[in-house]
């Protein structure tokens, strides 16, 4: 009996144990109508290491750990739904639903953070693009030329091989559209889906909800295209996305491969390819990121490559070590409220690098990369993991003839384009100052990009004779939000992120 007692109450402490340890699982949703007749929500208890997305009541989200709305009350009630996500965990807890009654109506004029847009239409992600999970594509798209109300046609493009799309589930608030339907795709994609809206008033911002299971293997690139029209027949404006598929739901700094395997005892160099992400979810934008990686002794440091970013890194590499550094990146949180709030793709960037193994592989290739915010305590990635197997079909040689230009210049000797911005945070005018590496250097041009990559600015500067040269970029006509800054000449191509606001 006593021994029944004894294992009873081991049990129960066991069970306190996990829900202690699992605390952030257990959020607490607070509900409240303040004296003024308008509700307050805010989420506590959400636990470290923990995002938290938010889709309110009245069709607004937030992308924030501890979110607070207030919006105005509505006869029929309102229902959120708060989604929570933990770092490198494949468990996805249940979403949390809060309910409010009817309260009656209020005509208050309200002041809610919103996702600024730098263009018409825009699309962002819940949470991250992890293969065999569902998320949020979030289609937001706004009147910002016309001082009537028009209305016209939205539309999403999509490859069923690389998502699948929740139909029936697509989530809309407020009569923003009407009129769902799934018409023959366009040329560039296999399926699409369209809306109508009308009255949509100057600078009012919209959004559509679209869940969909990501497919493709993880590293790869998912590609989409949302369409704004006014005049449904014609082509109207165009915004192509693409993402990346990663392993986890919410992947906050991460490494991975893009192979599974490599073919052992194999006496030629193989190729792999690393893509590093990095996530800022603070208060404030982080000015500089560095990121550390210590090459394990199966990878060769003379054979190594960048082959894709979306800010171009000055690195170089010394003693088996790569150190990329993204210097006045400016990567703005998703904590942070001033001068806007920021989606998670906004405070997401990433990099990939190629580089060749050694021969006659053995075990497995296991790696992560530091990354530091500014002066913060260094992040860890999760382990990217390649193993080696005399089966493995899935690996590509190296080929050292095709790829010598390429692939055989000493990383620690390149010499990239030194230039600044500021200040950046920007208001008005735009300051670029470039340090060219010789004395004469060829045409240069200057384009200024949103973060669609739309060109929304560029100039083409003659051959010039001397080191340093200076331009100033109006910005006053610009509205509020992400851009880059990308400069090119025969040194290269490089690429500074810029917040206008």
């Amino acid at each position: 009996m006593k021994t029944t007692k004894y294992l009873t109450y081991v049990f129960l402490l066991w069970i306190c144990f996990i829900f202690t340890t699992h605390a952030q699982y257990s959020p607490t949703i607070n509900i409240s109508q303040e004296a003024s007749g308008l509700v307050a929500y805010d989420i506590n208890n959400a636990g470290d290491n923990t995002f938290v997305f938010t889709l309110f009541g009245d069709g607004t989200f937030s992308s924030q750990s501890m979110p607070t709305h207030i919006f105005p009350p509505n006869q029929s009630g309102y229902i959120s739904e708060s989604y929570f996500v933990r770092a490198y965990d494949p468990n996805l807890p249940p979403k949390k639903v809060a309910n409010i009654s009817p309260v009656g109506t209020n005509t208050g004029t309200l002041t809610n953070p919103t996702i600024s847009m730098t263009g018409e239409v825009d699309l962002m992600t819940s949470w991250a693009t992890a293969q065999h999970y569902e998320n949020f594509y979030i289609i937001a798209f706004r009147n910002t030329s016309a001082a009537t109300y028009p209305g016209g046609c939205l539309e999403f493009h999509y490859n069923n091989n690389e998502i699948s799309v929740n139909q029936s589930n697509t989530k809309i608030y407020n009569n923003w559209v009407s009129n769902q339907s799934i018409p023959l795709p366009s040329s560039t994609h296999t399926h699409k889906i369209t809306w109508n809206f009308f009255n949509l008033l100057p600078n009012e911002v919209r959004y559509v909800y679209v869940p969909a299971e990501t497919l493709v293997p993880v590293g790869q690139t998912i590609h989409l295209d949302v369409q704004l029209k006014t005049d449904c027949a014609s082509r109207g404006i165009n915004s192509p996305h693409s993402f990346l598929s990663r392993k986890y739901p919410h992947d906050p700094n991460f490494k991975i491969a893009n192979k599974q395997c490599v073919k052992s005892s194999l006496s030629d160099h193989q190729e792999l390819i690393y893509t590093i992400g990095f996530f800022n979810d603070g208060e404030y934008f982080a000015k500089d990121v560095f990121v550390k990686d210590h090459l394990p002794s199966d990878l060769d440091p003379n054979k190594i490559s960048l082959v894709d970013y979306e800010v171009q890194p000055s690195w170089f590499e010394e003693d088996d070590v790569l150190d990329f550094e993204f210097l006045n990146i400016n990567l703005p949180g998703t904590n942070q409220t001033s001068p806007k709030v920021y989606s998670y793709d906004e405070a997401f960037t990433y990099f990939s690098f190629k580089i060749c193994t050694k021969e006659n592989l053995k075990g497995c290739i296991s790696n992560e990369a530091s990354i530091i915010f500014d002066t913060q305590p260094e992040f860890i990635t999760d382990i990217s993991e390649v193993c080696a197997y005399e089966d493995c079909t899935d690996y590509d040689l190296c080929n050292a003839d095709a790829n010598k230009s390429n692939m055989e210049i000493p990383v620690n000797n390149i010499k990239p384009l030194e230039f600044s911005v500021f200040p950046n945070p920007v208001k008005n005018q735009l300051n670029i100052k470039v340090n060219f590496n010789t004395q004469k250097t060829t045409e240069l041009s200057i384009s200024l990009l949103d973060f669609s990559g739309k060109v929304i600015k560029s100039y083409t500067i003659p051959t010039q004779n001397s080191l340093i040269f200076t331009k100033i970029i109006d910005l006053k006509d610009v509205s509020s939000g992400l851009y880059f800054i990308t400069l090119k000449n025969n040194e290269g191509q490089y690429t500074r992120k810029v917040i206008k606001n």
